[in-house]
C-alpha cells in the first residue's frame, strides 16, 4: 500500500499533497511582508536557523480561532492539535502574536506577550512566521483573516 493522505474511500490524495507544495512555492500565496522575498530568498533565511529560546510543546497553528476563552476572556483550552510537538516556544508565539492582528486588529501582540511574561524577540518572531508561512497548510489565511473583520 502507498503511503500518503486518503480520501474518505481510502483513495491516494496525491493531487492536494503536490498542490499544497505548489502553494507553498508562489510567494503571492505568502503574507504581505513575505511576498517581496522570492522562493531561493525565502528559503535561504528558512535555513538560517536561530538559537532555541526554550523546548516547550506547542501547538503548531497557534492562531486566535483555534484558542478557546471561557466569556470572561480566560483560556479555556486549544483545538486543532493534529500539528502539535516539541519545538522552540517561539514557533507558537510568532504565530499566536501574528494571528492577533488578523483577527482583531493591530495593537493586541505587545499585550499577549506581556500576559504571556515574555519580551518581543524580533529575530526569532520573523523567523518562526516566514517558516510558518513557507510551511501553511491554508496560506490564504493571511487574506481571509485581514479582510473579515
Amino acid at each position: 500500500m502507498t503511503a500518503g493522505p486518503r480520501g474518505r474511500r481510502g483513495r491516494l490524495l496525491v493531487g492536494h499533497s503536490c498542490a499544497r507544495r505548489r502553494k507553498r512555492r508562489e510567494p503571492t500565496a505568502w503574507h504581505e511582508s513575505h511576498q517581496p522575498l522570492s522562493v531561493s530568498a525565502a528559503l535561504h533565511l528558512a535555513a538560517a536557523i536561530p538559537s532555541i529560546d526554550q523546548l516547550v510543546v506547542c501547538h503548531g497553528d497557534a492562531c486566535a480561532p483555534n484558542t478557546l476563552l471561557t466569556v470572561d476572556g480566560h483560556w479555556s483550552g486549544h483545538v486543532d492539535l493534529g500539528l502539535l510537538g516539541t519545538a522552540d516556544r517561539w514557533a507558537d508565539l510568532a504565530v499566536a502574536t501574528w494571528s492577533t492582528e488578523w483577527n482583531y486588529g493591530p495593537g493586541w501582540e505587545q499585550l499577549l506577550l506581556d500576559t504571556y511574561g515574555i519580551a518581543p524577540d524580533p529575530e526569532r518572531a520573523r523567523y518562526y512566521r516566514l517558516l510558518w508561512d513557507l510551511s501553511s497548510l491554508h496560506p490564504q489565511r493571511h487574506e481571509r483573516r485581514r479582510h473579515a473583520g
